[in-house]
């Protein structure tokens, strides 16, 4: 590598494999708020931290981890950064148990439950004997304790043969029981038995050593202790009930906060007689992308995430008050976008543009004479302004199938615009204007599409709207389009603007990572990949008709009570892993008024069916078109679906024309 090049700042999206340093420096914490009012680290209730993949709960429950905390301490003495924090964090990686090794082999599924609620306690027990030896550091106050501490410690196990003289000599006594369990699973499966003997009843180490802790050291007598147990989707669904079990009995002082995916909390079951744990009376729930889609901060945090990966590899000094959006090329240029639509004056110079070729041939088999089409054309033309004409088209299309005269339709439509046109500053008084605006990025993709031009996807603005609430979704995209500019001779973050074209092949590959990412679902990933392929035909099917009905349309809405099971199984899988994003407040329907449930396709996915990021327009879909979409054994029946929907929305309409003598009709 040059001397002077410099690495791509987005390289690196997981926090699981940034070090503590890193995740230290590339900490942003939360507008307004912080992130300290919304995680409650100080808080006696457990709490679920769940998130689609990429939300950046990892990231979360590093920084409020010990190890963390300490590089925050404006104190060398830990002691008194913990007194002023009021906890101390220890966290916990579940990935590292390695669970599947809990199961089968021969053994019954209650012997395995009890080995591995053992070998949880023990682990936990180890993580917090070694945060408490960093934080004391041999600390005066811990050695006149450390005789008490170990006895009491001892008091809690079942049986013990020796008493441990000190936190070290415990660390290592239960290293040693950990090891042998280890020994005997792994062993187990050429045995075919197990021989662990469990010396201590869980989760009596969970919380008793915070409880002998409080007692004997009066510098942790306030302190909370909260274990941090990140990536619970690792566990299986009897492991998590143990976990869900330590928050249902969790005992002062200690916490629990339970970090994973989604789709990976399988059950909320506990081992007392089946009952489940209550949010908001047993446990708090943070749902952190629906947190940050929910809040306008978001995009502030946001900016202020990669400004500081530019900062921290050199593009920019701390300083430095540039937007991100500054770095990118934007050929919006306002009401007409004159830019964005120039290669059609220059295409189409001698040639009718497509949109009227199509408006024509469409009167056509309407059965209106030459001269009469000829004159609808030219009421609609407006050959300086692409976008402009485009929507004229589009207006005819609307009132042509609401059965009006086409001729007066067009007339109107062109005073109209005249109005448009001649209005020195954007104005949305009358419907016209309000509808051209409302209309303008679809009627911009449906230009794109008919001019066989990619579609555009640009601005920083655009790409946080994309994340749809998962930082590592922008991360990726940033990453993506650096590594385009870099490929095309462009200098990003440093010299100029990063191109149109890098941008959006950038965002394009961004958008097939997140949708191939899916292929693992729980042996499920073809099925829901196919299901949202479909949903996602709909939708492009639906933007690129005559008369598209909702505005960037890439959300639906259904009544939950008469789909199929394997239809509703899939959309929760889609929900899940991120693909569909569950609307909180659903939908009324228009009619029966019932409130029915709404999904939005992820942004992320946007590009794959050419479809605009912003996101208006919900269609309304029955039994049977939610069944051919998500239903494999329904599949058969959704080409047919597809075209009945979008065939109402294609000229020519079927209707009743209020006057249809003066075209011939």
């Amino acid at each position: 590598m040059p001397e002077n090049s410099k690495c791509n700042p987005f390289n690196v999206t997981k926090a699981s494999d940034f070090t503590n340093n890193e995740i230290n420096s590339f900490w942003v914490d939360y507008p307004a708020t912080g992130f300290e009012k919304i995680v409650k680290p100080t808080s006696p209730m457990p709490m679920i931290i769940s998130g689609g993949k990429g939300s950046g709960k990892t990231h979360l429950m590093r920084h409020y981890s010990f190890p963390l905390q300490k590089m925050r301490f404006n104190s060398p003495n830990s002691i008194d950064g913990i007194k002023k924090d009021g906890y101390v964090g220890i966290y916990m990686l579940c990935g590292g148990i390695n669970a599947s090794r809990f199961s089968g082999k021969g053994q019954s599924s209650e012997r395995w439950n009890s080995v591995f609620s053992y070998y949880m306690d023990i682990w936990l027990s180890q993580l917090l004997l070694k945060t408490v030896l960093a934080v004391y550091d041999n600390n005066g106050e811990l050695k006149k304790s450390e005789n008490l501490i170990c006895s009491e410690i001892a008091k809690l196990f079942d049986e013990i043969a020796a008493v441990p003289n000190s936190l070290s000599d415990w660390l290592g006594y239960l290293s040693t029981i950990q090891k042998g369990i280890d020994l005997d699973v792994n062993n187990c499966a050429v045995e075919r038995k197990l021989t662990t003997k469990i010396v201590v009843t869980s989760p009596n180490l969970t919380f008793g050593i915070p409880k002998v802790l409080g007692k004997t050291l009066p510098s942790l007598k306030k302190i909370l202790f909260v274990y941090l147990i990140d990536e619970f989707e690792n566990l299986t669904q009897e492991q998590q009930k143990y976990v869900n079990s330590l928050i249902r009995e969790k005992k002062s002082p200690a916490t629990l906060k339970i970090g994973g995916r989604k789709y990976g909390f399988r059950t909320k079951l506990t081992l007392s007689a089946g009952e489940e744990i209550k949010k908001d009376s047993e446990f708090e729930q943070l749902e952190l992308d629906a947190h940050f889609r929910a809040k306008k901060e978001y995009s502030g945090f946001i900016e202020s995430l990669c400004k500081k990966r530019l900062i921290q590899e050199n593009f920019i000094k701390e300083s430095e008050k540039r937007c991100m959006g500054e770095f990118f090329e934007n050929n919006s240029d306002g009401r007409f976008e004159t830019k964005r639509t120039a290669f059609i004056l220059e295409k189409y110079k001698s040639d009718e543009r497509p949109h009227l070729v199509s408006l024509k041939k469409n009167l056509q088999k309407a059965g209106l004479i030459s001269n009469k089409i000829d004159e609808v054309i030219g009421n609609i033309s407006v050959k300086e302004y692409p976008l402009v004409e485009k929507f004229n088209a589009f207006q005819l299309y609307q009132r042509w199938s609401q059965g009006e005269n086409l001729r007066d339709a067009s007339e109107a439509i062109m005073k109209e615009c005249c109005s448009l046109l001649t209005t020195a500053a954007p104005h949305r008084q009358d419907k016209y204007s309000r509808l051209f605006y409302y209309w303008k990025e679809d009627m911009l993709a449906q230009l794109y599409r008919e001019c066989d031009k990619k579609s555009e996807y640009f601005g920083f603005d655009s790409f946080v709207e994309s994340s749809h609430g998962l930082p590592r979704n922008l991360l990726v995209i940033l990453k993506n389009i650096y590594k385009w500019a870099e490929f095309k001779g462009e200098k990003p973050f440093e010299n100029g603007v990063i191109s149109m074209d890098s941008q959006r092949l950038g965002v394009q590959e961004a958008a097939d990572w997140f949708y191939n990412d899916a292929r693992s679902i729980n042996g499920n990933g073809k099925v829901v990949r196919d299901s949202v392929s479909r949903l996602g035909e709909l939708f492009r099917s639906l933007l690129f008709s005559d008369k598209p009905v909702e505005v960037s349309c890439a959300g639906f809405s259904y009544d939950p009570s008469n789909i199929s099971t394997e239809a509703q199984k899939n959309i929760d899988l889609a929900e899940q892993w991120s693909l569909l994003v569950l609307s909180p407040k659903g939908r009324k329907d228009r009619n029966s008024k019932r409130i029915d449930r709404e999904y939005v396709l992820n942004k992320m996915l946007s590009p794959i069916w050419q479809l605009p990021i912003a996101r208006r327009g919900t269609v309304g879909l029955n039994m049977d078109e939610v069944n051919s979409i998500f239903d494999p054994s329904h599949v058969a029946d959704f080409e047919q679906l597809l075209n009945t929907r979008v065939g109402r929305m294609t000229a020519p309409f079927k209707v009743e024309y209020k006057n249809p003598s003066l075209f011939d009709f």
